[in-house]
């Protein structure tokens, strides 16, 4: 339930999980929580975005706290796919850098965004 209000350590907890997982129903019944929720984020914050007409980086100022840096940069929302502990500002980072690097990561997939960075070093960087 945490997953499904934002809380980025328990999504990641059960990704944990789900990887190390020895029996296979238990795996099973991880991933099928873990596309749900995954789905549910991608689904909501594309509709919002195009309701509002405009852009996902032009969303994320919205959601963040007061004081919290918007990303202006590749780097800057790579920073946020690794660090923020909101599920909502994360789904942004990734529909943000789909749109700013033309790639399709996976929603929530870091490692996926892990590699393209090591093949793209200085566009993830400071």
């Amino acid at each position: 339930m945490r997953m499904r209000v934002g809380f980025r350590d328990e999504f990641d907890e059960l990704s944990k999980r789900y990887k190390e997982a020895d029996d296979e129903g238990l795996r099973h019944s991880e991933r099928i929580i873990l596309d749900s929720i995954t789905a549910d984020y991608e689904q909501r914050w594309k509709a919002n975005v195009e309701r509002r007409k405009i852009t996902a980086l032009q969303t994320i100022p919205f959601q963040l706290a007061p004081g919290e840096k918007v990303p202006t940069s590749t780097a800057d929302l790579v920073k946020m796919v690794r660090d923020d502990k909101n599920l909502d500002n994360i789904c942004l980072a990734f529909l943000a850098l789909r749109d700013s690097t033309g790639v399709h990561f996976p929603m929530f997939d870091t490692d996926a965004v892990e590699k393209w960075c090591r093949e793209n070093g200085s566009k993830c960087q400071q």
